[in-house]
């Protein structure tokens, strides 16, 4: 009886450990960092993720800059320039420039240029377009300019100007326009039978060199020989150079270089009847070859008409840039240039 009893009981304890495995789910034993179950490497949490840093604004390339800041006058009436006369109180504009050249290659100067002629709004005349050469960085200049008493027109009126930036290349040519603008004016530049006669409250602009000057207490001191160079707008076969001094200029040689804008992109270069030699520096640029000139008396010129000039010239936009080099080293180098459009 005690055995059965016994061995009833054994039997329940039995059936409920197996129902008590069964219902109990085993954990995963994990031997030597090895899940007993997978047998994979059991792998910790990665951390979040640190956030991506924003990255900066691109940094803008330099570039450069030509603000007109002033003129003297800034408006009224003035006299024009007539052959051999040279700049004085009241035949001339002086423009002040703020500048920023940067782009420039290094080690090269840039130029400032102030044009009347070629600009709309403006009459058909012939334009003293002034310079100044300024060096890399930023800095300040003053550039003037008049219009050349050549025609039998007795009022002038300048309503616009052109105003550029231009890199400079050798012998102070330029190569390259960085900055070009148009800025209205209102200039009324008296020639004709207005040259004798100043306008009222105007003094007289032919000021010969050496001369006195119609302003009390402005004098002329001699200057020497001092070479200037005029280029037509806009531009033509004929190139002269005047001796502005009051003592003879030495001979000198004059160069002449031409460049297309868009040149290979969209058009020819410069026709090589006049312009045979390409430059080996900038290759959109050709040249005329050396022109002599003559020892010139004070207020004399010298014009040289470029041969086998072209009647017909291809669509677009030509600067040329001319220099002429004094073979007395005392007598400064003049500069000018020009720009011819063709539609």
């Amino acid at each position: 009886m005690r055995s059965a009893t016994l061995f009833t009981t054994l039997a329940l304890l039995s059936s409920a450990s197996i129902l008590w495995a069964a219902e109990v789910p085993r954990l995963p034993q994990n031997i030597g960092g090895m899940s007993k179950q997978s047998g994979a490497p059991a792998v910790p949490a990665k951390p979040p993720a640190a956030p991506t840093p924003a990255k900066p604004p691109p940094i803008a390339p330099p570039a450069d800059e030509l603000r007109l800041t002033g003129l003297s006058p800034p408006s009224g009436n003035l006299t024009g320039l007539a052959h051999g006369s040279t700049y004085a109180p009241g035949n001339h504009v002086e423009a002040s420039f703020e500048y920023a050249l940067r782009t420039a290659a290094r080690g090269v100067n840039g130029t400032i240029r102030v044009f009347t002629s070629g600009v709309p709004g403006n009459p058909d005349h012939t334009g003293v377009a002034g310079a100044a050469t300024v060096v890399q960085g930023t800095g300040r200049a003053r550039v003037p300019f008049s219009v050349l008493c050549d025609r039998a027109t007795p009022t002038i009126a300048i309503t616009n100007l052109r105003i550029v930036l231009q890199e400079q290349g050798a012998g102070g040519r330029p190569v390259r326009t960085l900055v070009e603008r148009q800025q209205p004016v209102s200039f009324q530049f008296q020639c004709g039978a207005a040259t004798a006669t100043a306008p009222a409250g105007v003094p007289g602009g032919f000021i010969n060199p050496g001369a006195a000057s119609s302003v009390p207490g402005i004098t002329h001191k001699p200057q020497g020989p001092k070479l200037a160079l005029i280029l037509t707008q806009p531009m033509t076969d004929v190139i002269t150079v005047r001796n502005q001094g009051d003592a003879r200029a030495a001979a000198s040689r004059l160069n002449l270089t031409c460049r297309r804008e868009r040149f290979g992109a969209d058009g020819p270069g410069c026709p090589t009847s006049v312009f045979p030699q390409r430059s080996t520096v900038y290759p959109d640029v050709w040249a005329v070859g050396q022109i002599d000139i003559p020892s010139l008396a004070p207020g004399a010129n010298h014009s040289v008409r470029l041969p086998s000039w072209p009647d017909h010239w291809s669509a677009g936009r030509y600067h040329f840039g001319a220099i002429v080099f004094s073979s007395d080293p005392e007598t400064r180098n003049a500069t000018a240039d020009s720009v011819l459009d063709v539609r």
